[in-house]
């Protein structure tokens, strides 16, 4: 029990330099406060997933909406994937359709990961509390 007190200390230690690094971040420069919200976000799921007993699994439904509203976010920030490549050319898979209509499909999807995202961390927010 006493490692694992240590390791959680070292867990809440990680996550509080991440956050108060970030916050200064916010300070700088604009963005930050969305980035600084995902990392408490994370932090919070990641808190009450490593408080659980051994095997078993989140039956908390915020927390379970908090878990997929963060695979949302990082779907919204990815799903660009699914259109171009890392120079910015239409994938082969969808070269079919005209540059247009590969761009609303994208933004279309970003908007409906988007959408998701916002939708799950308005459920039961203020359940939700961080201590960093």
């Amino acid at each position: 029990m006493k490692n694992l007190n240590k390791d959680y200390n070292k867990f809440t230690d990680a996550y509080t330099k991440l956050l108060n690094k970030k916050s200064k971040a916010l300070v700088e420069a604009s963005g930050g406060l969305l980035d600084y919200f995902i990392t408490a976000l994370k932090f919070l799921r990641d808190d009450y997933i490593l408080k659980l007993p051994f095997g078993e699994q989140p039956e908390n439904l915020s927390m379970q909406a908090l878990t997929t509203a963060i695979s949302e976010y990082e779907l919204s920030n990815t799903c660009v994937n699914n259109y171009y490549d890392s120079l910015g050319h239409i994938l082969s898979e969808v070269k079919e359709k005209d540059e247009t209509k590969v761009k609303e499909l994208y933004e279309q999807e970003k908007a409906y990961h988007w959408g998701n995202f916002w939708s799950l961390v308005m459920l039961n927010i203020e359940e939700r509390k961080i201590n960093a």
